[in-house]
């Protein structure tokens, strides 16, 4: 394993209606993006290229967990881990600290509207975990105990 000489200065999380949950590094306890593969896709009008992933793990700090104001109704607000159990992300993309940028299209299923390989949990304490996977959740990418206040802090010190 390769370690890359820049780090992630954001996500944001590209929701199916096209909005963006902005997850900033210093919220991030642990993030896992697997079989990264890039696609090229060729009609008479146009090339495509693009790259989707796998597997996309987050475990989240609950500091991060702002107020998120809903597109469709201005008056309301929500905050961000809440709006992301919708399950409906679509793509995460990724900002470096160079400023240079990273789309990856997440594994999604038959449904319109929902993502029906996410899964979302928020513990007690606030902390998020997102798995986005064909045949995991929570409980496989994460098989310890979410409720104890330390659960991220321990995730802070892992290697690669």
């Amino acid at each position: 394993m390769e370690q890359i000489k820049k780090e992630i200065l954001k996500l944001n999380l590209v929701l199916e209606n096209t909005d963006c949950i902005e997850i900033e590094n210093k919220h991030i306890g642990r993030i896992s993006i697997l079989d990264i593969k890039t696609s090229i896709v060729a009609t008479r009008n146009s090339t495509c290229k693009f790259n989707e992933c796998d597997h996309f793990a987050l475990a989240s700090f609950r500091d991060g967990d702002e107020q998120y104001k809903l597109p469709n109704d201005f008056m309301s607000t929500s905050s961000k881990y809440t709006r992301l159990k919708g399950n409906d992300i679509t793509s995460i993309h990724i900002i470096y600290n160079d400023y240079t940028e990273e789309e990856l299209y997440v594994p999604w299923g038959d449904s319109e509207y929902k993502n029906d390989y996410q899964h979302t949990y928020i513990n007690e304490h606030g902390d998020l975990f997102i798995v986005i996977n064909k045949n995991k959740n929570i409980e496989d990418e994460f098989p310890y105990d979410l409720e104890d206040t330390a659960c991220l802090e321990y995730m802070l010190f892992w290697d690669c």
